[in-house]
């Protein structure tokens, strides 16, 4: 039995609720910062592990074998909801469809939170859109971060999609790192492993006209890039490089992967953490530089300044003026790494952050036994709705 008192306020019972608990969810994928931060508030539902298709890399969950037809008959009594989140870039034509099928002729659920609507380790996004087409007619219910996404979904495919945002990355709390104070102000922008959509010269490029602005304006201000030793595309990186070789107000990192400490380390002594995305949707270090009370000027590509607006000032990818203002609009308002307003920021957004876990887990809660109820017969079995007005987490 379910307690009422556990439920979202916008979800209501209407009979006597004899699901059983806990679910049990095939998470696609469950290893992953949103998942395991969700799950762990989450005492009603069992995450099914992450099958492992490759022995030889134990730590890769894609292709993601749930997402197969074979899969769900074979493990139908295994689950009670399906929940996908990533990894269907990774399958071979056809499988979704099989999978969704499969789903259908055992009367098992699907729930897909729509973080992509433009997949940012794709250049073309034609096999992208055709799965968003596949998938998100035929799914039980929709989830997404933001509500700017969320009206989108509803204007091209016609479905509500209820807003769950990202939970904290970091374990916030009193170990998060406030970095230290230096005298000059400090911008980072993280190539990575210079996947599809990041312009790493382009941002590069505007970065550079941006600090030439500010410190004619009276402004100067350090910009530290960062790259992966190991990247998808070795000649941007390499143009990078050059392009800020004579730079004597630019620090060039070329890293291996940082651990998660390391990275968060890291951005704690940034003034301002700048995104260099040329298209995407959300963005998981908007949210980590959240944890961290790092302000963020990221592009407007998608719906990442919708994550945490208050915290997220606009640019536009070759117009060095535009990331000069939006630099200073962020050093003005935005806090400095090692100070105590630096500090008390973190306790304020790690406040935050622990109502909004809660909350977003009874949203989830309260999806998986609407959908998991809706596809059981009339009788004695529960009735779990979703209340209209109630779509925002």
């Amino acid at each position: 039995m379910v307690s009422r008192s556990r439920l979202w306020p916008g979800v209501r019972i209407t009979h006597n609720a004899r699901i059983r608990t806990p679910l049990r969810v095939a998470s696609v994928p469950g290893a992953h910062p949103y998942m395991e931060s969700l799950f762990r508030a989450l005492p009603e539902v069992i995450r099914l592990a992450d099958p492992i298709p490759d022995p030889s890399f134990p730590t890769r969950w894609w292709p993601p074998a749930m997402i197969d037809a074979e899969w769900v008959h074979r493990h139908r009594d295994d689950f009670d909801v399906m929940h996908v989140h990533f990894g269907l870039e990774s399958l071979p034509a056809g499988r979704l469809l099989g999978a969704l099928d499969a789903l259908d002729a055992i009367g098992r659920p699907l729930v897909f939170t729509v973080h992509d609507l433009e997949n940012p380790n794709l250049d073309v996004q034609t096999a992208h859109l055709r799965d968003l087409d596949e998938i998100i007619p035929r799914a039980d219910a929709i989830l997404t971060l933001t509500g700017t996404a969320a009206a989108e979904i509803t204007q091209r495919w016609g479905r509500t999609a209820l807003v769950a945002p990202h939970p904290a990355i970091t374990s916030v709390g009193a170990s998060t790192p406030r970095g230290h104070l230096s005298a000059e102000r400090i911008v980072g922008m993280h190539l990575r492993d210079v996947r599809p959509n990041i312009d790493a010269i382009g941002a590069a490029r505007t970065l550079l006209g941006a600090l030439d602005l500010l410190a004619a304006n009276g402004t100067p201000v350090r910009g530290r890039i960062t790259v992966h030793d190991r990247v998808r595309d070795a000649r941007a990186r390499d143009a990078v490089l050059a392009l800020v070789a004579d730079r004597a107000d630019v620090d060039v990192e070329v890293v291996s992967r940082p651990s998660d400490q390391a990275l968060e380390a890291e951005l704690a002594g940034l003034d301002a953490e700048i995104l260099p995305y040329r298209h995407g949707t959300h963005s998981g270090w908007v949210e980590l530089c959240y944890d961290l009370a790092v302000p963020v000027v990221g592009t407007s590509a998608g719906h990442m300044s919708d994550q945490h607006p208050d915290d997220f000032e606009s640019y536009s990818l070759g117009d060095s003026a535009s990331l000069a203002s939006a630099i200073d609009r962020s050093l003005a308002s935005g806090t400095r790494p090692g100070t105590a307003e630096r500090g008390r920021a973190i306790i304020a957004h790690a406040a935050h952050r622990r109502r909004q876990r809660q909350h977003v887990a009874d949203v989830h809660l309260g999806v998986y036994l609407s959908a998991v109820a809706a596809r059981q017969s009339v009788g004695d079995t529960a009735f779990v709705a979703l209340d209209g007005d109630q779509q925002t987490a």
